[in-house]
């Protein structure tokens, strides 16, 4: 099965890092509301180049060379085998962080083009595999969190971004997800918790993004 993306995705497509976070705020600004551009589009950028540098410094020779045509192929927008590669080294290279790596490219892969449930299946993948690095626990945990929360289970999207903002290795998220927990928590009436993430949030010095709408949003949670 091919997998495309609309018109309005194709910027989804590249990857280099600059031209990649550029895509990902356009994105972002013209879809509104919409759950799945940010955290895909950044990790995969981010992710992408940081940890393609590093496994090529700890992994096996055979691993790192079909991760990295795995990587060429996503890099020239062919989804479908890039998908194909990135099982081929799940399934040859399980002892190295290669495969956990592929496991989560294939989620967020299939996130981006909202093929949720399969998304979940890779990101379950990344975040049970013992060979990974740092920020891939983290970064699944989020992940399953935006997919829960596209498919309307808002409950479960706060069981992942609870466990995600205890993980270490993604405090650079921490802004971010206590964002999300207020939002998620107003939509349930649960306004004690909003405003908890509100004051998170303005007293974190790294919030500066969300900082005034934490503000705004507690103050009009208090005034009612």
């Amino acid at each position: 099965m091919d997998i495309k993306l609309s018109k309005k995705k194709e910027d989804l497509r590249r990857d280099p890092l600059v031209e990649g976070l550029t895509s990902a705020k356009q994105y972002f600004q013209e879809h509104g509301n919409r759950i799945v551009a940010v955290v895909a589009v950044i990790a995969i950028c981010v992710a992408g180049y940081f940890v393609y540098s590093y496994m090529g410094k700890t992994g096996s020779l055979k691993a790192q060379e079909d991760f990295g045509k795995a990587m060429i192929l996503y890099n020239a927008g062919d989804f479908t085998k890039s998908i194909e590669a990135f099982n081929q080294v799940i399934e040859n290279h399980g002892r190295f962080p290669h495969a956990a790596y592929s496991a989560y490219m294939i989620g967020q892969i299939y996130l981006v083009t909202e093929n949720f449930d399969d998304a979940i299946k890779y990101f379950e993948k990344s975040l049970s595999s013992k060979k990974s690095l740092e920020f891939i626990p983290g970064q699944s945990l989020e992940s399953l969190g935006i997919c829960y929360e596209a498919k309307g289970d808002s409950e479960k999207a706060m069981e992942y971004y609870e466990k995600a903002l205890k993980d270490g290795g993604i405090l650079h998220r921490y802004p971010a997800l206590r964002w999300k927990m207020a939002v998620l928590n107003k939509k349930l009436g649960n306004t004690e918790k909003v405003l908890y993430y509100c004051k998170e949030l303005a007293s974190d010095t790294l919030a500066a993004e969300y900082k005034k709408k934490a503000e705004n949003l507690a103050a009009v949670l208090q005034t009612h």
